[in-house]
C-alpha cells in the first residue's frame, strides 16, 4: 500500500431518493449494509464524527422553503391621449340642370312639317301589311305497310306426309316490286283446322318462301290456303 494513504480515511457515500424532488446523499465511516448505489472516498483528518447526510434539491420549486418570495404586482400603465377628431369635408357644389332637348314634333316643324301634333302622332303609324300566302299542303305519310297482292299456298301429297314444320316456295308477280331480303307479312284469308302459317321470306323478285306447319297427309290429300302478301315499309 501506498504509506501516503495511511493518513486518509475511507468514507461511503449512498445517494438515495428524497421527497419532494430532494435527493439524500449518505456519508458513513462504516460501509453500508444494505444496496444501491454507493461510492467510497478517501479524507485526510476526521471531517466525521458519526455521520453525515446531505439533501440536494433537483426541482427547487417542489420545495416550499427553497422557493423565492412572491414578486410585487406592476404598477398599471398610463391611458393614452385620445386622439383629435378629424375636421369635416367641403360639401360639393350642386350640379346644374341640363337643358331640354327638342321632341321628334319639334325636330319635324323645324324641317317644315306644317301639321298638327295630333297628326303627327298619327303619321307615326305605318300602313297595314299584306296578308300572308297560305303555306301549301305537306305530303301524306308512308303508310306502316303495303299490300302486295294475294297469292294461295296449297300442295297435294302423292304419299303420305309426317306432320310438321316446312317450307313452301310460292312464285309471284315480278310487278310487286318484291326485292330479296324484303320484310314480308303472310296473312290467311281464311282459317284451316290443324294449319298455321309462320312467316314469309322473300327470296328473288318472283319467288318467296313461306313456312308453314301441317298435320299429316295420306295419299291423294290437298290443301290450298289463300294468303294476303304484305310488305313492311322501313
Amino acid at each position: 500500500m501506498d504509506p501516503t494513504l495511511s493518513t486518509y480515511q475511507r468514507i461511503y457515500l449512498q445517494l438515495k431518493r428524497g421527497d419532494a424532488g430532494k435527493v439524500r446523499m449518505v456519508f458513513s465511516r462504516l460501509k453500508p449494509e444494505s444496496g444501491g448505489a454507493m461510492v467510497a472516498l478517501l479524507s485526510r483528518g476526521s471531517i466525521l464524527s458519526d455521520g453525515m447526510e446531505v439533501q440536494l434539491v433537483s426541482d427547487p420549486s417542489a420545495d416550499p422553503a427553497l422557493r423565492g418570495k412572491d414578486g410585487t404586482n406592476g404598477t398599471n400603465g398610463t391611458n393614452g391621449r385620445d386622439g383629435v377628431d378629424g375636421k369635416n369635408g367641403v360639401d360639393g357644389k350642386a350640379g346644374t340642370n341640363g337643358i331640354d332637348g327638342q321632341s321628334a314634333y319639334d325636330i319635324a316643324k323645324s324641317l317644315g312639317y306644317s301639321g298638327t301634333k295630333a297628326q303627327f302622332i298619327a303619321s307615326l303609324v305605318g300602313a297595314g301589311g299584306k296578308d300572308g300566302k297560305d303555306g301549301s299542303n305537306g305530303s301524306d305519310g308512308r303508310s306502316a305497310s303495303a299490300l302486295l297482292g294475294t297469292v294461295n299456298l296449297g300442295q297435294t301429297a302423292t304419299v303420305a306426309i309426317s306432320a310438321g314444320t316446312r317450307r313452301l316456295p310460292i312464285t309471284i308477280p315480278a310487278g310487286w316490286g318484291v326485292v330479296a331480303g324484303d320484310a314480308l307479312m303472310a296473312l290467311p284469308s281464311a282459317t284451316i283446322a290443324g294449319y298455321a302459317i309462320h312467316d314469309v321470306v322473300a327470296v328473288s323478285p318472283t319467288s318467296i318462301s313461306v313456312g308453314f306447319t301441317a298435320p299429316l297427309l295420306a295419299i291423294g290429300a290437298s290443301f290450298t290456303i289463300p294468303l294476303r302478301i304484305a310488305r313492311l315499309n322501313p
